[in-house]
């Protein structure tokens, strides 16, 4: 009974996971009344009378018959469901106690234990849900954001909108507009969540000519229509009974006719795809349509191909069924990532604003351009500017709105524009941004043969899933010429071979081993076998003999192994790297860091290249005598080995069948990179797993027995080895997702002797290369690793082909932008005559223009800041000490005219221009003091850190460096309360990840289902791994402060001691359980850990109590918003006193009076007066203690305009002042 009770509960759930998503929409489908139904039907079916539970039976059928006159069955049998990666399912399992956590909102909780209740209030939701330790979200901070601005509209977009009064324009849309661009930017820096794509359908519910589409649930696609589509076919109706798949598209400018509803009422086998410009608002709620539409509406999958979506890179897809929309945005995250959040903005602008709009803000803005230009502001000297407040402030309002122009013309190209011209605009971003990454982290590497790729969609997993699939054609190719021109051959020397060890033709190796070790029992070893010369002693003495000569070559091969290794080891360091690691420290206790930077460039950089040059030509002569030890007695041991030849048969099996599908080597411990290289292209039975070392760094030499090995089984067929060789394609991520490690040079050398003498190719998927901690960078460095080969190649016999992926994603603070780039030395074609590069510009199906333009913003301002801090770091070094105020004016002065004399330069940066303009008029300053040669020195190293700060690789570095660093605090705090922690965790080298070992036997299957369950009951939510590691991610939004790094850590530490509490609880239940015998120890085990159900919010709030209080006494503060009204600090010196000057420059807005009154009522009074009037509290009685808030709450400008509305001035004379005023007030 109990079973009956759960299977009919078990199909109630699976109604309502359908029915659920519906109940968000409109209720307007021909379904509606099915929905209702659904959602009406009893969760819990014990304790229901027969009568009751027959009556929820019949409900439950009908329901289902009802569903399946929409297909809803056939749907469900022909639809592919994705495969969660581990990360999904933890993830979706925290969203559930969140979902609960929010549902709970204002009831009081009972801790136990005499405990006082808890009230749930936002306060305490959000500290729960602060971290996600789950989910790899590259990190970000408030400072990262605001940078962002500065970069993309040279300074913050508060500056741009102090422009709100000063400008003719509706200031509704000017409001409007901000807004929606503060939104684009802010989320530029994160992964697109779940709240922001609900908040983006309900907006899409009032998109023009898309209104019929209320009541079909939506999904979300980056791309265009043919992204959609790709998705659809490939991956969402991949599979069907009959091999075939079941999609036909429907491409007629007018698709809703009575001809689509015959077509498909003809083909009921088929889902029917629409791609629509416009969806008519009653077309599925009309009376009599609906009817017409009520068995058909299932089948259809309706994809947005509206003007909007096709400029925005922005596509929703309609369909009835849930699954369809739920599972196609699922497939998307694995292929493409998350929908990126700039293009999604971009469509929200196109849809929100009007031609109109967007001319009239160009308009207002040109107009004041204009007369700041009138004013010749833009032809301002530097040197005139720097000295005259008032001048700066008007030439860097210039630069703000000819930057924001230039965005709001790019917006509106995006708008109006011809779609031809904005293809031609979106492939001149793409050129320019690849040629741009190519200076940026690839400059030594110009001229040798690479080419920077940029892919515009779907950032880092495309970058990854291209040269896969390039790849896999180029090795389909050798395959069938293969199969062609030498398949025949070697099937004839096998054959041979089989023959001369006596195997029967058509009896495999095995088989005939097998035989010959029955027969050998029955006979005699003094004589030889039936047909044989030699006896089986003397076989067997031969054969010993044969395996001493071999073995003796293995060994002595291996020690001039060991010798290169050495070598390696010695002269693989980054030698310039480590004579700054030693000169950096001194330096930094001078306060002139920068200067060690240039141990890294000119003369040291040649000096340690010629060194790897001829050590390279040492090493390659050791290798090459190695083969020639080896070489004799290489070709014995494969007659030795008769069960290598049915491998051989496999392969040639493979070949014929078309079944020989390519290898994939990584790391046994890696991401889920199988989502992007697909289960039918790269075959995980295939993957070659490369080693782990104990402290988590990869070990190669586990990757050379395994090809080893291979080659050996292969000796006899050396075109099949090749053929192997070239299927396999390495996959090396460095520094290393999810152990943080970064790879040695040793490491890396030897991934490439391995490329090199095998003829493998190389994917490197690089996007923390620049955020190794500075140890780590200081002794080996941080070069690209194309970089790194070229600085070696006199190493290696052969040349290797690498692909090099760095996305925007994680680099420059831009996971919403969904971009990045390819690089690649791969010069090879198909056979229809097209590189790899006309490969990915046939296999982009969008562009994510919005993302462009931000990147090649960011990637100008920082080849800006490196051009000027290499010449500050040269001129720290060099500065004259008899002369250093002259020297140092003389390098600002002329990176000044060299770099920021053209306002309308493409990479002129307002910010950059400013701190540059401050430095000089510090200098003179230092001057004025008397400053000392250090002095000068010390300001020129801190100028270039606060430089480099534009830098957003260097921003991610220094992040990267402190959460890595806040993270392995808490596993220190935590050792004494776990013995062995530290031995038992991975310390972090580089991004944001690190590894904690929970399973000693490295493969439990306990593992998985305890974390899960661990996020469902507690909101802990961690990753299980290979070799029973957990993974902590901790990227996601932290404040930079020292007091959020702290918190953070509180963060890791609470749920790293509940980790290992909760699992130590665990085993000891679970051998209980086996001790007794238990027939399921795991599940009953997780079910006495966790009792009262899956969610346990009083359990939580108890385990989480302390870093609940201290995160509710710091509550998270978000990016302030617009707003006409400046703070007290941004009013307050808006530049430093003027050299020469005693004044205090105070900036307000213009303010239109009529009155006295008009005057004093305004913003600009209050801030006015409340600033002076702080200024002076020091020199009145009485308020030198008292609080800044008290003091302006008491006597400041809304007291002060109390006062003159009643003109009753002596109270106030005599209650502020306390004496009587030399001078009255007076109205003016």
């Amino acid at each position: 009974l109990m079973s009956y009770y759960q299977d009919l509960e078990g199909e109630i759930t699976q109604l309502k996971e359908f029915a659920e998503p519906l109940m968000d929409e409109v209720k307007v489908t021909p379904l509606m009344p099915v929905i209702n139904r659904i959602i009406n039907l009893k969760d819990r079916l014990l304790g229901l009378s027969e009568g009751e539970l027959q009556y929820v039976q019949a409900e439950v059928a009908e329901c289902k018959r009802l569903l399946d006159d929409i297909s809803y069955e056939y749907i469900k049998q022909i639809i592919t469901k994705p495969i969660p990666s581990d990360v999904f399912e933890v993830l979706s399992s925290g969203t559930k106690f969140e979902k609960a956590l929010r549902g709970a909102m204002g009831e009081k909780v009972s801790t136990g234990k005499g405990g006082p209740d808890v009230t749930v209030t936002p306060e305490l939701v959000e500290a729960l849900t602060r971290y996600r330790f789950s989910l790899g979200t590259p990190p970000v901070t408030p400072k990262g954001i605001q940078t962002v601005e500065q970069i993309v509209f040279g300074g913050t977009l508060q500056n741009i909108y102090a422009f709100r009064d000063l400008i003719h324009c509706d200031k509704g849309v000017f409001d409007r507009f901000l807004g929606a661009v503060d939104r684009l930017n802010e989320q530029s820096t994160h992964y697109t969540t779940e709240a922001e794509k609900r908040d983006f359908k309900k907006r899409a519910i009032e998109f023009p000519n898309l209104e019929g589409a209320r009541g079909l649930t939506k999904a979300l696609v980056s791309g265009t229509s043919e992204t959609a589509l790709r998705l659809i076919r490939e991956q969402l109706f991949s599979k069907h009974v009959n091999g075939n798949c079941p999609v036909r598209v429907m491409e007629e400018s007018q698709p809703f006719t009575p001809r689509l509803m015959q077509e498909m009422k003809a083909d009921k086998r088929s889902m029917f795809i629409v791609k629509a410009s416009s969806i008519p608002h009653n077309i599925f709620t009309d009376d009599v349509l609906k009817e017409e539409w009520k068995g058909l509406i299932g089948r259809l999958v309706v994809i947005d191909h509206s003007d909007a979506a096709k400029r925005s890179g922005t596509v929703l897809v309609y369909s009835l069924i849930p699954e369809v929309t739920e599972y196609l945005e699922q497939f998307h995250t694995k292929d493409s990532g998350t929908p990126a959040n700039t293009q999604m903005n971009l469509r929200l602008i196109l849809e929100n604003f009007k031609n109109g709009d967007i001319d009239q803000l160009i308009e207002s803005v040109d107009r004041k351009a204009a007369l700041l230009e009138a004013e010749r502001v833009h032809t301002l000297p530097h040197g005139d500017v720097r000295k005259k407040e008032w001048q700066k402030t008007a030439q860097l309002d210039h630069v703000n709105l000819k930057k924001f122009k230039r965005f709001l013309e790019f917006v509106k190209k995006m708008k109006s524009s011809d779609f031809s011209e904005i293809e031609e605009s979106n492939r001149h971003l793409a050129k320019r941004t690849g040629e741009l990454t190519m200076d940026y982290f690839f400059k030594n590497l110009k001229g040798k043969g690479y080419r920077a790729i940029t892919v515009p969609q779907g950032g880092g997993r495309r970058e990854i899933g291209l040269p896969g699939r390039f790849h896999l054609k180029g090795h389909n190719r050798k395959v069938a010429d293969f199969k062609e021109q030498k398949l025949q051959a070697c099937r004839e020397k096998l054959l041979a071979l089989k023959r001369d060890q006596g195997i029967p033709e058509g009896t495999t190796a095995a088989e005939a081993a097998a035989l010959e070790r029955a027969l050998d029992a029955r006979r005699s070893p003094q004589l030889p076998p039936e047909g044989e010369a030699v006896s089986r002693i003397g076989a067997h003495v031969k054969t010993r003999v044969t395996e001493v000569l071999h073995e003796s070559a293995l060994r002595s091969d291996a020690v001039i192994n060991r010798v290169i290794a050495r070598m390696d080891e010695a002269f693989g360091v980054n030698i310039p790297g480590l004579l700054k690691e030693k000169v950096t420290q001194l330096l930094r206790e001078k306060g002139i860091e920068a200067a060690a930077k240039m141990l890294e460039r000119g003369r040291f950089r040649a000096a340690a290249n010629h060194l790897r040059a001829f050590e390279g030509r040492i090493r390659g002569e050791a290798a090459r005598f190695a083969e020639k030890i080896k070489e004799p007695l290489e070709g014995t041991r494969s007659r030795l080995e008769a069960a290598d030849l049915d491998f051989v048969e496999r392969l040639l099996n493979d070949i014929e069948n078309k079944s020989f599908e390519p290898s994939l080597a990584l790391s046994e411990v890696s991401w889920t990179v199988g989502d992007v290289l697909r289960e039918e292209d790269f075959p995980k039975k295939n993957f070659i797993k490369i080693e782990l070392n104990v402290d988590g760094s990869q070990n190669p030499d586990s990757f050379e027995r395994q090809l080893e090995e291979k080659r050996r089984a292969l000796a006899e067929f050396p075109e099949l080895f090749e053929l192997y060789c070239s299927s396999i394609l390495i996959y090396f991520n460095d520094p290393h997702n999810p152990t943080s490690q970064v790879a040695t040079p040793e490491v890396k050398l030897k991934l490439l002797d391995l490329a090199s003498r095998y003829n493998l190719a190389i994917l490197a998927d690089e996007p923390y290369h620049k955020q190794v901690s500075k140890k780590v960078k200081d002794r080996q460095g941080d070069s690209p690793f194309a970089e790194f080969y070229e600085q070696n190649r006199a190493r290696f016999p052969n040349p290797v082909c690498i692909y090099s992926s760095i996305s925007t994603t994680k680099w420059a603070m831009g996971a919403g932008r969904r971009t990045g780039v390819l690089l690649t030395n791969d010069h090879s074609v198909t056979e229809d005559g097209k590189n790899f590069e006309d490969f990915v510009a046939e296999n982009i199906d969008g562009c994510n223009a919005m993302s462009l333009y931000m990147d090649l913003e960011t990637l100008l301002a920082g080849l800006l800041v490196k051009r000027n801090c290499k010449e500050i770091e040269l001129k720290t070094v060099l500065l004259n000490p008899s002369n250093p105020y002259e020297d140092s004016c003389a390098l600002i002065d002329s990176i000044l005219n060299e770099n920021f004399s053209d306002l309308n330069a493409e990479d002129f940066n307002g910010s950059l221009y400013s701190l540059l303009l401050n430095a000089r008029n510090t200098l003179d300053r230092l001057q004025a003091r008397g400053a000392e040669p250090h002095d000068y020195r010390q300001f020129l190293s801190q100028l270039v850190s606060k430089l480099k700060d534009f830098r957003l690789d260097k921003q991610t570095q220094k992040d990267s460096a402190q959460r890595s660093q806040a993270a392995w605090n808490a596993v220190q705090r935590l050792s004494t309360e776990f013995p062995g922690l530290e031995e038992r965790c991975i310390e972090p080298q580089g991004p944001f990840y690190f590894l904690v070992g929970l399973d000693q036997t490295e493969n439990d299957p306990a593992l998985r289902p305890f974390l899960l369950a661990l996020a469902r009951a507690r909101k802990i939510e961690i990753v299980p791994q290979a070799k029973g590691y957990a993974r902590f991610a901790f990227g996601g939004l932290v404040d930079g402060t020292e007091e959020g790094y702290k918190d953070f850590s509180l963060g890791i530490e609470t749920d790293l001691r509940l980790l290992l509490k909760y699992w130590d609880e665990f085993q000891t239940i679970r051998a209980r359980l086996n001790h007794e015998e238990d027939l399921d120890p795991i599940n009953n085990a997780l079910k006495e850990l966790f009792p009262g159900g899956e969610i346990d919010l009083a359990r939580t709030i108890q385990d989480k109590g302390v870093l609940l209080d201290h995160l509710r006494s710091r509550p998270r503060t978000g990016k302030d918003r617009l707003t006409n009204r400046f703070s007290p600090a941004g009013s307050q010196y808006m530049s430093s006193i003027e050299p020469g000057s005693p004044a205090t420059i105070v900036t307000i807005r213009e303010v239109q009076c009529r009155t006295a009154e008009d005057f004093i009522n305004s913003e600009a009074f209050r801030d006015l007066f409340n600033i002076f009037l702080l200024q002076v509290k020091g020199q009145i009685s009485g308020l030198e203690q008292m609080e800044d808030s008290n003091i302006i709450a008491q006597y400041g400008a809304d007291e002060f305009a109390k006062r003159f509305k009643s003109r009753n001035f002596q109270n106030v004379r005599r209650d502020i002042f306390g004496r009587r005023p030399r001078r009255s007030f007076k109205r003016s």
